[in-house]
């Protein structure tokens, strides 16, 4: 099997790699710990146009959204260390709509199922802010396992 767990660093998603690991993992899986975050936004001037000050402080966001992502994949790739799995690999893409990427890769990577955390919103809020998990599992043709939170969160 291979599966896809979309992480973003939330309880939400630590809750959803935990249910996999302790209830549905086995050591033949494939596993893809997939992580999109929203593109950094720039100015829309040419290079030359910026001053030096803006400069740095475009490198200065890209160097921490590194920092951020590689401490992502390091927590992420630990937790699941102590496990007997087969293959795990860490991907990271910069897309503004989560989501939809989330269901691409799905389709790209040709994923058995997806294990994805949900914040537990109701149904009012969720219609007003949206939810990546209640998209996900209406746009993929894949089985899609949601992970409510827990009741302490």
């Amino acid at each position: 099997r291979k599966v896809l767990i979309p992480v973003d660093g939330s309880v939400h998603a630590d809750r959803a790699l935990e249910f996999y690991m302790d209830f549905i993992s086995h050591e033949t899986d494939s596993v893809i710990l997939f992580h999109v975050s929203e593109p950094l936004h720039l100015p829309s001037v040419s290079v030359k146009e910026i001053s030096a000050d803006r400069q740095k402080e475009i490198e200065e966001a890209q160097r921490e959204r590194k920092n951020h992502e590689n401490e992502l994949k390091e927590k992420y790739m630990q937790a699941i260390k102590n496990k007997s799995l087969g293959n795990v690999e860490y991907k990271h893409e910069s897309f503004p709509k989560p989501q939809e990427k989330i269901v691409s890769i799905a389709v790209e990577e040709d994923v058995s199922m997806i294990v994805i955390g949900s914040r537990g919103l109701g149904t009012i809020r969720r219609t007003f802010m949206g939810s990546v998990s209640d998209y996900v599992l209406h746009h993929t043709h894949k089985p899609v396992m949601i992970v409510p939170p827990s009741t302490h969160v």
